[in-house]
């Protein structure tokens, strides 16, 4: 299963894997009757989502893939200055909803915390399938889990994958993550997660689809208010020079 995924382009594209490249696990062809990951980003977002490499873009929203292992660094994505890969994550507050599942077994969302953590955290239990889903947290991981985790899913086939290939059973990638901008001004992340093993799975990553959201901190609203009230005093000196 695969994250926070948008893939697999229009017309032909739309039925095959799409290509590998250094850096980036190489999604397959959903299976018959389910969603792609380019037809989720439209249901998601809107309008006619077009490949560019790995990324994908409707005009306004745009979804860029992040490395896949890009490094031993932590993901600061969500606060601070970029991605080295989406194994492991860095940051605060948080809200998370599903808005896929194309999948046999029932779906878990959670972490676990650290980088060296076994046990699973759980955000939300999945209820519903394809684009009719229900199941949503909001979360603050500095204070839950020290501010870095790996995400992590579960369900009826009591296998847990991470974020993080080496936490897996078959020690490879479980999760695809795309940065998406254009659709909010809260930073936003759509995960893809694939939750079978490898050799049994079609490698589509649309098993469970979450988008997370950072939540702003009281100091940057703060901060945006002022900025806002010092352009409207601005605003209001030049309307008194003019007259």
């Amino acid at each position: 299963m695969k994250k926070f995924c948008m893939m697999v382009a229009a017309g032909v594209l739309a039925a095959s894997s799409l290509p590998a490249m250094a850096g980036y696990t190489t999604v397959g062809a959903p299976a018959s009757g389910e969603k792609s990951m380019k037809e989720i980003l439209e249901a998601v977002y809107g309008g006619t989502f077009t490949p560019s490499g790995v990324d994908f873009s409707n005009g306004t929203v745009t979804a860029t893939r992040v490395n896949d292992n890009g490094g031993s660094g932590t993901n600061d994505a969500l606060f601070g200055p970029g991605l080295a890969d989406d194994q492991v994550w860095n940051g605060g507050a948080l809200d998370a909803k599903v808005d896929a599942v194309y999948a046999g077994f029932t779906q878990n969302f959670g972490y676990k915390s650290g980088t060296a953590s076994t046990a699973f955290n759980s955000l939300f239990t999945v209820t519903g399938t394809g684009l009719a889903v229900t199941g949503s947290a909001s979360i603050d991981m500095a204070t839950a889990a020290g501010g870095t985790w790996r995400w992590a899913r579960t369900g009826n086939d009591g296998r847990v994958f991470t974020s993080r290939d080496s936490d897996n059973v078959d020690a490879v990638d479980h999760m695809i993550t795309y940065e998406i901008t254009g659709a909010s001004d809260i930073k936003t992340w759509l995960i893809g997660i694939e939750d079978n093993v490898i050799g049994r799975s079609d490698r589509d990553f649309n098993d469970l689809v979450v988008q997370v959201q950072a939540v702003p901190t009281p100091a940057a609203v703060g901060m945006g208010l002022t900025t806002l009230a010092g352009m409207g005093i601005a605003a209001l000196r030049r309307k008194r020079k003019q007259a």
